[in-house]
């Protein structure tokens, strides 16, 4: 049997029992159409291995949130909760200064205020039922 140019064979992946060669192709795109991004799997390939804030494009500080989640809570965390929560949180700053940012535009005002804040959480009904709450001063202000 033949051992072509960096061929894996079934014993060395799981690809159940194909062999896959990459002889003939680019070396970042595989049989199945699959692509694996060189930067991700090497620290030789010129780029280093990226973080994962910056390979998830989250701007929280994942690191930060994952000892803040070990810190509060005993129990053990998958390594993926804190890239989650720091996407949802992500998610919602946004929605809230787009909102904010409309709400101070249509006051014809060029900056976002702390009662731009409160009338958007005020007038947004699943914002407003996020934030409900016994020590909660935006939503009932």
């Amino acid at each position: 049997m033949e051992m072509g140019l960096m061929s894996l064979r079934s014993s060395d992946s799981p690809l159940c029992g194909k062999s896959v060669s990459f002889a003939n192709r680019s070396p970042e795109v595989l049989d199945e159409g699959i692509v694996h991004k060189s930067s991700q799997s090497t620290p030789c390939s010129g780029r280093g291995i990226l973080k994962k804030p910056k390979r998830t494009e989250i701007s929280f500080p994942v690191k930060k949130l994952k000892f803040r989640m070990l810190a509060d809570y005993t129990f053990d965390i998958c390594e993926d909760a804190p890239v989650y929560l720091g996407a949802v949180l992500q998610y919602l700053v946004t929605e809230v200064i787009s909102l904010a940012g409309e709400t101070a535009n249509n006051a014809r005002k060029f900056k976002i205020k702390p009662r731009h804040l409160q009338m958007v959480f005020q007038n947004h009904e699943e914002l407003c039922e996020l934030m409900i709450g016994e020590d909660n001063s935006i939503a009932n202000a």
